[in-house]
């Protein structure tokens, strides 16, 4: 088989592999994990930070901080999705929040990386014939991962302070 070749069948490779790993976790179930609070916020500032250095070594146009502005909107709506599907409990013995990602979360993920693994493919592919610069396509798809995990983060930590300040009970899920 040609290098060529190989190149083109690496995205399908990707995915099938991680349908098999996923499947296995899926069969194996989720083990609640502690949500730390106060280091949520970390993971987005420093997908930000380094989204703001490429942005101003390299700036966008007026369109292409659109397409970037609507990508991260796009993100921040399927994020906030995502946050929604994570249950989260208080635990019996501590007190403290955890998070338990549920089934749909775990589909939700694996259908976010197939999408973004065949739109890279296509973008790739078609980027000249569209007259797309690939640094455009490169920032689209930070400012959409930082508008995933931001929303993500901020509807998680919404609900978590909930079942803090005493809206729910111990044990009981929030949605």
């Amino acid at each position: 088989m040609s290098p060529e070749a190989l190149k083109a069948l690496a995205p399908f490779i990707g995915i099938a592999l991680a349908v098999v790993f996923m499947a296995f976790r899926l069969s194996k179930g989720f083990p609640p994990r502690p949500l730390r609070m106060t280091l949520m916020w970390i993971p987005p500032v420093l997908l930000l930070f380094g989204m703001t250095v490429i942005l101003v070594r390299w700036p966008p146009s007026l369109i292409d901080g659109l397409w970037i502005s609507l990508a991260t909107a796009a993100g921040a709506g399927l994020g906030w999705q995502r946050g929604r599907m994570m249950n989260i409990t208080l635990d019996a013995q501590s007190g403290r929040p955890v998070a338990q990602s549920s089934p749909a979360a775990i589909i939700f993920v694996m259908a976010l990386m197939a999408g973004r693994t065949l739109l890279r493919a296509a973008g790739e592919g078609q980027a000249a014939a569209w007259h797309v610069n690939s640094l455009l396509i490169t920032d689209m798809f930070m400012g959409f991962a930082l508008g995933l995990l931001t929303a993500e983060r901020v509807e998680m930590w919404i609900r978590a302070r909930a079942l803090i300040a005493g809206k729910r009970d111990i044990g009981q899920t929030v949605s």
